[in-house]
């Protein structure tokens, strides 16, 4: 009996290993193939159950120790449930949950010491929920909520000692809303509002001891009238007019 099986490659320091979508793409040429089925490639070995053709139950691809590197389990054909990717040394590489051959729950990636790098949710298909990517080190570098696949609320970003270094604002994927800019203590550095992608309204811009060091309008995404610019004093330094954008 003949099987199509469609391979894709990730060469890594010279050892073939074989992709988790290929599972997936492993298909029986005949709806009469029942029973369990292995196909070894390279170094690697593929194997599950087929049920009248189609891919049914728990399917794994091993590396040749035996040691199991892609699990995921299939109900008529379609990946449903957890999937796991695992690393040779046995750490746990990612994790996602399937419903009919689509993402659908908690999806996370881990790095090499085993601490999380990114956690997401989707519900069918789209990130919808809490995305949080972390540094290397494990400290949170962002935290964002999706909803239909897009930035809806509050975004915030952090450096690598967990102080907050920006805070966005998003509907539909795009800047609504005030975002804003700190200095390591907390100090604002910069805030502005957006409408829908657009700068309209105050723009402000700070020294770190807190004071004003510009400030000026947007309307429509261009400055309008009176910009001005301070020393850490607090003095003006700097007055510019403006006009839809352009300086007078």
């Amino acid at each position: 009996m003949r099987f199509i099986l469609t391979f894709s490659l990730l060469m890594l320091m010279g050892v073939i290993t074989i992709k988790a979508q290929q599972i997936a793409e492993l298909q029986a040429d005949s709806a009469s193939r029942n029973g369990y089925y292995s196909m070894a490639y390279g170094n690697m070995t593929i194997a599950g159950n087929f049920v009248d053709g189609k891919k049914e139950g728990a399917w794994a691809i091993y590396f040749s120790s035996g040691q199991i590197h892609i699990l995921e389990h299939y109900t008529d054909n379609k990946r449903n449930g957890i999937y796991l990717q695992i690393g040779r040394s046995g750490n746990i590489i990612e994790q996602s949950v399937y419903k009919n051959d689509t993402l659908n729950g908690a999806f996370i990636k881990f790095g090499s010491a085993g601490r999380v790098t990114l956690e997401e949710h989707y519900l069918m298909g789209n990130l919808d929920g809490i995305r949080k990517v972390y540094y290397e080190r494990g400290a949170l570098q962002e935290e964002s909520v999706y909803k239909n696949g897009n930035r809806n609320g509050l975004s915030r970003w952090f450096d690598d000692g967990g102080v907050v270094i920006a805070e966005y604002n998003y509907t539909d994927g795009l800047f609504d809303g005030i975002q804003r800019t700190l200095y390591p203590d907390g100090t604002v550095k910069s805030q502005q509002t957006f409408f829908r992608n657009y700068q309209d309204g105050p723009a402000l811009e700070y020294h770190p001891n807190g004071k004003v060091k510009t400030e000026g309008l947007y309307v429509k995404g261009k400055k309008e009238g009176k910009w001005l610019s301070y020393d850490e004093m607090g003095n003006l330094t700097h007055t510019v007019k403006y006009k839809h954008g352009i300086e007078k």
